[in-house]
């Protein structure tokens, strides 16, 4: 009797870890494993499967490329300047604990107590990995500074991201998403700036012994013509382009802040703005184009590059370009959403 009961107790030992180990989505699929009549054994197994099938399938149907390569890039920012390899090895580690975490808060609320929890858990694990690491193999470890500074600003970065990432129109300002969409392309444009200049402060480790003058010129001029093409998409004068419709003279302060909002954000390109992009970016990429083609001449020259950074910018580089495709996007988006809603404040003017 007592052997029984003790089977009894196990069994629903064994239930409760699988509730609290299911994705919160996926709380009832489980079953009542309790009452299962099979041996404990087969019944561990068939938990062990039940808890890998259903985390695996919500992972990956909460998976987001864009997601994900936004948070690589703000983590590679935090730790910019440290050693490449231990570096990847802890983003690596970051990035399985944020996947894993979406499939199980699938679906995502994006509000600050969640990204908070996110930042929390994977706070934890990388924190175990780097004292693993230190013990066993500290050349794959960080210096303390170096990862206590780089964890603390990864993981705002990351919280702040997500949060941006999956922002939602909040209830304290209902019929006002085009102010939303501004608040959040906004928010996306500064971290994606701020990525771009940290990318541009890490090329400068790509290639031992570079000159002097490239060192300057480079990371100089390649913020200034990215902030000469942002000048040269919009007339603040004149309104967005062309193409915008004209603003009405109203005392309506929301419609002229709408206004000065819509000018501000980056409109379709100009000829001499599309210009500047091409070169920003190809400013951007120069430093890793020269590593590329001297390791592939071979000899002296491919000795004074640093492979792993190179390898780690070119790939930010890339993470970044197709980032901008997206960022120009939203901006679209904010400033028609903008318009519309200056033409709806315009239209409900004349009929007054």
């Amino acid at each position: 009797m007592e052997t029984k009961d003790r089977k009894g107790n196990l069994r629903q030992l064994i239930e409760a870890l699988v509730r609290e180990l299911m994705p919160k989505s996926a709380e009832d699929e489980s079953g009542d494993m309790s009452q299962r009549n099979l041996p404990t054994r087969q019944l561990i197994q068939e938990a062990a499967f039940t808890i890998y099938a259903t985390v695996r399938r919500y992972t990956l149907h909460a998976f987001e490329g864009r997601l994900l390569a936004g948070e690589a890039c703000v983590l590679y920012i935090a730790f910019a300047g440290a050693p490449v390899l231990p570096v990847l090895i802890l983003l690596g580690i970051a990035l399985s604990v944020l996947v894993l975490r979406d499939g199980y808060i699938h679906p995502a609320e994006g509000s600050p107590h969640e990204t908070a929890t996110d930042a929390l858990v994977t706070g934890t694990v990388m924190l175990m990995f780097e004292v693993l690491f230190g013990a066993a193999t500290p050349w794959l470890s960080l210096p303390a500074e170096t990862f206590g500074r780089g964890m603390a600003a990864g993981l705002l970065m990351v919280s702040a991201w997500r949060m941006v990432f999956r922002m939602k129109t909040p209830a304290e300002q209902p019929g006002r998403p085009a102010l939303q969409a501004y608040k959040s392309t906004g928010r996306m444009t500064g971290l994606w700036i701020i990525a771009c200049l940290t990318l541009i402060i890490t090329n400068s480790n790509v290639i031992a012994a570079a000159s002097a003058i490239r060192n300057f010129l480079v990371p100089f001029l390649t913020p200034v013509v990215l902030a000469l093409a942002y000048r040269l998409s919009f007339n603040v004068l004149g309104g967005i382009t062309a193409k915008s419709k004209p603003l009405k003279l109203s005392d309506d302060s929301y419609k002229l802040e709408l206004a000065v909002k819509r000018d501000s954000l980056w409109q379709p390109a100009t000829k001499w703005s599309l210009c500047l992009q091409i070169l920003f970016f190809v400013l951007l990429a120069l430093p890793s184009g020269i590593a590329l083609w001297r390791l592939f001449s071979a000899g002296e020259a491919a000795a004074t590059v640093n492979r792993l950074q190179a390898g780690a910018n070119f790939g930010a580089f890339v993470t970044l370009s197709i980032f901008w495709i997206h960022i120009k996007k939203l901006n679209r988006d904010a400033a028609r959403a903008l318009q519309e809603e200056i033409d709806k404040r315009n239209n409900v003017d004349v009929r007054i």
